[in-house]
């Protein structure tokens, strides 16, 4: 089915919270590695996944994140 995409539902699980502890326009790099005998319903056949972010407007201006090389490797 297609997961609730609506802020906080039920159909998607928070693994990490990768907050930027450092300051402004720095790299923040981020690693979450967890187990299907730990979180039986992750992986299914079809999984979906998301980024869900606090970013806010400064003066006008939006703050932005980019992501950038996302692996999942199911073992």
């Amino acid at each position: 089915t297609t997961p609730n995409l609506s802020p906080g539902s039920t159909d998607f699980t928070t693994i990490a919270n990768i907050g930027q502890t450092t300051p402004s326009n720095t790299w923040t790099v981020g690693s979450v590695t967890f187990t299907s005998a730990a979180n039986p319903t992750a992986f299914r056949s079809h999984f979906y996944f998301r980024f869900e972010s606090s970013l806010q407007t400064h003066n006008g201006l939006a703050e932005s994140a980019w992501i950038d090389n996302v692996i999942i490797t199911i073992s």
